[in-house]
């Protein structure tokens, strides 16, 4: 004896889209979708061409020139060896700086 198996058929996508509310929020997210790309490709296109502006001179040419000083360094002072930070922290705290003597300083760590 043979046995008949029925597979049902599907009615797939186009069936889905039948429904009026699925169908408008189909069309609205592709509406939104389009003018969101729109939106994104004209300024994408505008900061485009500024920044096409600028990278065709000389990139370089305008820095400020600014050069960092480097530290005075006096033959007063020890070398700062590696210390905790309760050994740096206690003697600052405890010693005054002359002003006629500005060497004296305790070393910051």
């Amino acid at each position: 004896m043979a046995i008949k198996v029925k597979i049902p058929r599907v009615k797939g996508f186009r069936g889905g889209l039948k429904s009026p509310i699925l169908r408008a929020g189909v069309a609205a997210f592709l509406i939104i979708g389009l003018v969101m790309f729109g939106i994104f490709s004209y300024y994408y296109i505008k900061y485009q061409k500024i920044v096409d502006k600028r990278f065709y001179g000389p990139i370089f040419a305008n820095t400020a020139k600014i050069f960092a000083q480097p530290r005075d360094v006096r033959i007063a002072r020890r070398p700062m060896a590696a210390k905790s930070p309760i050994t740096c922290v206690m003697p600052a705290t405890l010693k005054s700086v002359s002003r006629a003597n500005p060497s004296s300083a305790p070393i910051a760590c």
